[in-house]
């Protein structure tokens, strides 16, 4: 696990960027085994695998993911972390519009409504 340790931080880091931080402290005082589990595990395990799937792809999975779940507070941050590993805002836009068929209007329509947030704050 040590492998995934170090390979998950730097994956999360590079993912979330100046948020990374932020977000692992918040893991933490949750529970620092929720903290630990949080990264090492999906980061250290599967997005470091970049030369099997690239970042972009996991983050856009990630996002239909959370959309068909309804974690807007999680959908958010994935949102940034998209932009963050060089999605556009139109594919991001596209991914969620494509989840209509799937998930319905409702869950999409909050997810644009997050989405609208993401963009608005963008420099």
């Amino acid at each position: 696990m040590a492998s995934n340790s170090k390979a998950g931080k730097e994956v999360f880091k590079n993912i979330f960027g100046d948020k990374a931080e932020v977000i692992e402290t918040m893991l933490n005082d949750l529970s620092p085994e929720l903290g630990r589990v949080g990264i090492d595990f999906p980061f250290g395990e599967f997005y470091a695998k970049d030369h099997l799937l690239d970042l972009k792809t996991r983050e856009l999975i990630t996002l239909s993911t959370l959309v068909t779940q309804g974690a807007l507070p999680q959908l958010k941050i994935h949102m940034q972390a998209a932009l963050n590993v060089g999605c556009t805002p139109v594919q991001i836009e596209q991914a969620i519009l494509q989840l209509i068929i799937y998930v319905g209007m409702p869950k999409v329509i909050n997810a644009m409504k997050v989405f609208k947030e993401v963009t608005q704050e963008l420099p």
